[in-house]
Parts: C-alpha cells; sequence; structure tokens
C-alpha cells in the first residue's frame, strides 16, 4: 500500500483510533536508531498538545485532508 493510500484509510478512523495511531508511531520513531531524536522542546509540546486534546475532545481541529491541501497549495 503507498502512503497516498494509507493516509486515505487513516482518515476514516475515529479521532481517538487516529490519535492512538499517531502515538505508536512517535514511538517508533523514538526507538528507531536512524531517527534523530526528539529535543526535550518537542517532547513537551507533544505532551502538552496531547493533554490539551485529551482535556478538549469536541474542540474542532484540523483533519489530515486539510493539512494535506494546505501544503499542496502552499508549494
Amino acid at each position: 500500500m503507498n502512503k497516498a493510500a494509507l493516509l486515505a484509510e487513516l482518515e476514516h478512523l475515529a479521532p481517538r483510533e487516529r490519535l492512538e495511531v499517531a502515538n505508536g508511531l512517535l514511538d517508533s520513531v523514538l526507538h528507531d536508531q536512524g531517527a534523530p531524536p526528539l529535543t526535550d522542546e518537542q517532547r513537551e509540546e507533544f505532551r502538552e498538545r496531547l493533554a490539551h486534546h485529551g482535556a478538549h475532545p469536541d474542540e474542532p481541529r484540523v483533519t489530515l485532508a486539510e493539512i494535506r491541501r494546505e501544503l499542496i497549495s502552499s508549494r
């Protein structure tokens, strides 16, 4: 499966499931010896965002499709 197809499939997951996938991916990067390590600031930012999402699960958020559109339009 290519990346675009995988991302399209992930968009169909419930928000909580997408968050679990994101956490799993971040964990896998942390354990990948070839990946650059997260800085303390990056790790703290991630924790703050995760806590905010947990405290405000109904708050509007940006979808992956919206992020893609924004990245493509800014090229």
